[in-house]
């Protein structure tokens, strides 16, 4: 089990910085930035055609690596991330918070508009990280956070997220309201399409600005090419139509803020 040690945030920002890969448009910005958090299976999987399209639409990106720093190799985090043995959303909430904050270090970084994208485990650590935002010092075991650590996220984009056993936002909501997008797979057979919906329903319930968009012949990591679990299709058109959303979406409430 690789638990990180009870520290403040400027020194897990240091221990985690060799995960953060950062995508700069053409230009000296500063830029509206998507903070990227990955699945549970391989890390560098399926960020590289979203970081295209936001390049090309002039959103910087910052892909986050939770495993390399921890010393979590592929086959280790299939076998016991994907499975809940180890590194559950509200641990790794520590790594957005780390990521927000290092972000905003950057001055090419538009710090007014700061997004954060989850596939799956990253999904779940971004709606976990909401809903637990002011426990998250106890539960990411970063000892100087403010009660409000998340005040820089402006929006989220989840992308097939986990939202069952382990997952805190169909219990208790978000702490914050902000703009945020769901994408459902309806032939997911890991997150389900039941329980991203439930969740959904009971944050819109509570007033949070979440819209949910459903493309039925999606399974889980549709938008992966080397997708190894059987489960998994890739689906290319569906990939292309997901990356156009997550630039839309940036770039809608850039305009409206």
């Amino acid at each position: 089990m690789k638990k990180l040690p009870r520290e403040t945030l400027n020194q897990r920002i240091d221990r985690l910085v060799s995960g953060f890969k950062a995508h700069k448009p053409e230009g000296v910005g500063p830029f509206p930035t998507i903070i990227m958090l990955h699945g549970c299976g391989r890390a560098d999987m399926p960020q590289a055609a979203y970081v295209e399209a936001c390049l090309q639409s002039d959103i910087a990106c910052i892909v986050v690596d939770s495993y390399a720093p921890r010393q979590i190799s592929m086959v280790e985090s299939m076998g016991t991330v994907c499975t809940g043995v180890q590194l559950w959303g509200r641990e790794r909430a520590g790594d957005l918070v780390a990521a927000l904050a290092w972000a905003k270090s950057l001055d090419w970084v538009d710090a007014g508009h700061i997004s954060a994208l989850g596939w799956s485990h990253g999904g779940w650590t971004i709606m976990d990280a909401l809903a637990l935002e002011k426990s998250l010092s106890q539960y990411t075991q970063i000892s100087d956070l403010c009660d409000k650590p998340l005040e820089s996220l402006k929006s989220v984009f989840l992308i097939y997220p986990w939202c069952g056993p382990g997952s805190h936002s169909a219990m208790r909501g978000w702490n914050r309201n902000l703009p945020a997008h769901m994408i459902v797979g309806g032939r997911d057979l890991v997150s389900g399409e039941f329980l991203p919906k439930r969740a959904a329903k009971k944050l819109k319930d509570n007033g949070v600005n979440i819209d949910v968009s459903l493309f039925e012949r999606a399974t889980h990591g549709f938008d992966e090419p080397d997708a190894l679990h059987p489960a998994q299709k890739y689906d290319p058109e569906l990939t292309s139509r997901a990356t156009q959303m997550v630039v839309d979406f940036v770039r809608t409430n850039v305009a409206m803020a």
